[in-house]
């Protein structure tokens, strides 16, 4: 009998999670919450009009910022010259493609690719 609540336990959960929205499998997120995903995600889509569920993850990538612009300096800005761990993350909304750019504190900001620069390193998962 116990066999069975749990096969139906098991069936009743995979049922759940197929009908759930689809995300990028924990495996491809490196480490970035799925929160901090979901916030990138609905920005895109705001800037779209395309619906959050139909946003593309295209990559994850962990990466070490080379200072606290996070690799998205703003004009006339200062930055501490510190190196920053976080993320560089691709999406697709609308047809368009979108860089964000993430750190572990949880900062994050889509950066127009004209203004984007580069990671100082890729790093292993966090």
């Amino acid at each position: 009998m116990r066999i069975r609540l749990a096969a139906f336990a098991a069936l009743g959960a995979a049922t759940t999670l197929g009908c759930a929205p689809m995300a990028a499998p924990p495996a491809l997120t490196h480490g970035l919450s799925a929160d901090m995903l979901s916030a990138m995600r609905a920005d895109a889509a705001r800037r779209t009009g395309a619906a959050a569920d139909a946003v593309r993850v295209h990559s994850v990538q962990p990466v070490t910022w080379p200072d606290a612009s996070i690799g998205c300096p703003q004009p006339g800005m200062a930055y501490a010259q510190v190196l920053v761990p976080g993320w560089l993350v691709r999406l697709e909304a609308g047809g368009r493609p979108f860089g964000y750019h993430a750190a572990r504190a949880g900062r994050w900001v889509m950066c127009p690719a004209q203004q984007a620069q580069p990671p100082v390193a890729t790093q292993a998962d966090p």
